[in-house]
């Protein structure tokens, strides 16, 4: 009972933290996905290089505050843009090859692979989430997060209900084609009543642009929860870090957005949006 609660209170601050910041204003969630990525970063260092915890020497003796840099210049390119000085976004890539030279790591290649695809994994999307903000504005970003939730907790109710058929057993044993189909009924629905009453703004999306935006959330969302899963049985450990009690690290709790932004800005732009 104890761990419920412990997990119920931790998840709603998390939540809170995420709506606060997305309706504080586009600095706010600047800041906000500066943090995730960081935070992600260092987690991803922490899993793949076998380190028990996070230490001063991880820190400083390994490339992790150099690609926390690198995801901040990644995270503002839709920023750096508007101003001209696109090259500026470039100097992470020259200065992380340089680095390594002077590293002296037993494994360069597996040492580049790791910080290269800490950009792509982790600050890409969250670079995505920001470009996405700045062309719709709050709504739609506080839609990525609301639908995932709601696919989360739709799927699971369906699952742990009727789920027989397992949607990627060799991956994620637990997961049921049944609680996939939930999942996605329930994001639909929610579209459909939130675009249709007009309850939430969509700007220049209609509603059925959104319900298809909240399927394909829905779709995006499981595979990003896989593709979390694979890199973690690849590992062999169950959670990505323990920062959010009852949740796991702050991987666990993005996986599904950093593939939900991908999809979701190649989706607004196909629309016109």
């Amino acid at each position: 009972m104890k761990n419920v609660i412990i997990r119920a209170i931790s998840g709603a601050v998390y939540v809170a933290i995420i709506i606060a910041a997305i309706f504080a204003g586009i600095e706010a969630y600047f800041a906000l996905a500066l943090v995730l990525a960081g935070l992600g970063i260092v987690e991803f260092h922490k899993i793949t290089t076998g380190s028990k915890s996070v230490s001063i020497g991880l820190l400083f003796g390994s490339p992790v505050i150099l690609d926390i840099l690198g995801a901040a210049t990644v995270i503002a390119i839709p920023v750096v843009m508007q101003t001209g000085h696109i090259a500026t976004c470039f100097v992470y890539v020259v200065a992380r090859l340089v680095v390594e030279l002077y590293l002296k790591n037993e494994d360069p290649v597996k040492s580049l692979s790791r910080s290269m695809m800490a950009q792509v994994y982790i600050a890409l999307p969250l670079c995505a989430s920001l470009a996405i903000y700045m062309l719709t504005g709050p709504w739609i970003v506080f839609s990525l997060f609301l639908f995932i939730w709601i696919n989360d907790t739709g799927a699971f109710l369906v699952g742990i209900t009727i789920g027989k058929h397992r949607l990627f057993e060799r991956i994620s044993p637990k997961k049921s084609w049944e609680g996939f189909f939930g999942g996605l009924f329930f994001c639909a629905a929610t579209a459909y009543i939130l675009g249709h009453f007009s309850i939430i703004s969509t700007d220049d999306m209609t509603t059925l642009q959104y319900v298809a935006m909240a399927v394909l959330i829905s779709i995006a969302a499981t595979y990003g929860d896989l593709i979390e899963s694979m890199i973690k049985r690849s590992l062999k450990i169950k959670d990505s870090g323990n920062l959010i009690p009852g949740h796991g690290g702050i991987l666990d709790r993005i996986d599904s957005f950093l593939l939900v932004a991908p999809a979701v800005i190649c989706y607004l732009f196909y629309i016109g949006l």
